[in-house]
């Protein structure tokens, strides 16, 4: 068990320096399909950071708003995530 344990940590190391590769050999480039960001208004994100100026950085078609609630958003505020992701998919 603990060598299995062992392996999946290596694993997961491994996984998350390819990933950072991956994300250096981006920066200078935006994500171009729609994406809609969604974060809780009384969570750490909304008090922390300018949440769509920071994506509007790495995105060109971006549309998102701070929700009624706090951290886990489909827990918190059910209908307002179903009726954000039907309109950003209905209308993507």
């Amino acid at each position: 068990m603990f060598g299995a344990k062992l392996k999946q940590q290596r694993i997961s190391t491994g996984d998350t320096e390819i990933n950072l590769e991956h994300d250096e050999a981006d920066l200078d480039r935006k994500i171009q399909c729609p994406l809609l960001a969604l974060w809780g208004r009384k969570g750490f994100v909304h008090r922390t950071y300018d949440v769509l100026g920071v994506w509007r950085e790495r995105a060109e078609l971006l549309e998102g708003k701070a929700l009624e609630c706090g951290h886990f958003l489909p827990e918190e505020a059910p209908a307002s995530v179903y009726d954000e992701l039907l309109s950003f998919f209905g209308n993507n």
